[in-house]
């Protein structure tokens, strides 16, 4: 299966933080598949997540994934900005690589946005968002727990 097209925004909030007003998108698209003993396990074909200060049309940072791998992008999960990085003698613009990270949970997102100083919504954000995760792994995962 081959995903393409723009991924919309599923859902999207905004929240200020110490750095001022921050958007957050967030979009995934999952193929559901039938398993060998008739459940169904969701797959994730790609997703999103991108932050935006206020004021920017663009956003700052995404972590992006696409399961199939393509000729314009040879990290399947990365992470990609209008950040500049020094490198050597050059400057390395993040908007135009795709700099590798691993799978990038929402749950790591949100903690992003916390240490970013967005207020948790829940005196126990910490236990909310290991619990998620946890069921995350356990429940819809492809390999199980991990």
């Amino acid at each position: 299966m081959t995903a393409t097209g723009s991924l919309p925004s599923l859902l999207f909030f905004q929240h200020p933080a110490r750095v001022g007003v921050i958007h957050l998108s967030v979009a995934q698209m999952c193929l559901a598949e039938r398993e060998s003993d008739g459940e169904y396990r969701l797959r994730t074909i790609r997703y999103r997540y991108a932050l935006r200060p206020e004021g920017n049309s663009e956003p700052r940072l995404r972590w992006e994934y696409v399961r199939e791998f393509s000729e314009g992008n040879p990290c399947r999960h990365h992470l990609q900005g209008p950040v500049s990085v020094p490198f050597g003698r050059h400057e390395l613009n993040l908007n135009a690589l795709h700099l590798p990270t691993g799978y990038t949970t929402i749950e790591d997102v949100i903690r992003f946005c916390i240490d970013l100083g967005v207020s948790p919504l829940s005196s126990g954000w910490h236990e909310v968002l290991e619990e998620s995760y946890r069921l995350f792994k356990t429940k819809f995962a492809p390999r199980g727990s991990g």
